[in-house]
């Protein structure tokens, strides 16, 4: 670890008065240095990482439901509400005139089948992905393997 003094930054633009005192401030630093990997460590955290323990709190019975069959359910909400995030996004939500006070109810359920039609499109690519063995290529040119969602 290594103590240094520095002047602190002058809160005021220009050039200093005759007058004014500098602050100096403390300033502690480490130099670290990064040698072999542990593998023993190493291997310990990937064990720890896979027997990872999902607390998931349900209103039914065990023997309605398997425990991977819930884990499932539960990892596949997570694209659920990512679509629902999309449609509340202040860029798709705005303000709506109709002459009808039973439009906005009709659009929202238009805007519902659009997103249930681009679900079963993404499927569909994903399982052609899947089968042709190629990963989908996302924004930013990051490839995704695709796991059959």
């Amino acid at each position: 670890m290594h103590e240094s003094a520095e002047k602190e930054k002058r809160k005021k633009p220009g050039r200093p008065s005759r007058d004014e005192t500098v602050e100096l401030l403390q300033v502690y630093s480490l130099k670290l240095k990064i040698g072999e990997q542990n593998s023993e460590a190493l291997k310990h955290e990937q064990e720890r990482l896979s027997c990872s323990c999902f607390v998931l709190v349900l209103v039914t019975s065990v023997s309605e439901a398997n425990a991977l069959s819930i884990l499932q359910e539960y990892k596949v909400q997570s694209m659920v509400e990512n679509r629902f995030k999309f449609i509340k996004s202040s860029l798709f939500v705005g303000p709506l005139y109709t002459q009808r006070k039973d439009r906005p109810e009709a659009l929202s359920y238009l805007v519902l089948v659009a997103m249930l039609i681009y679900s079963l499109l993404e499927r569909r690519v994903r399982r052609a992905l899947e089968l042709a063995g190629k990963p989908l290529i996302l924004q930013g040119n990051t490839h995704n393997e695709t796991n059959g969602q």
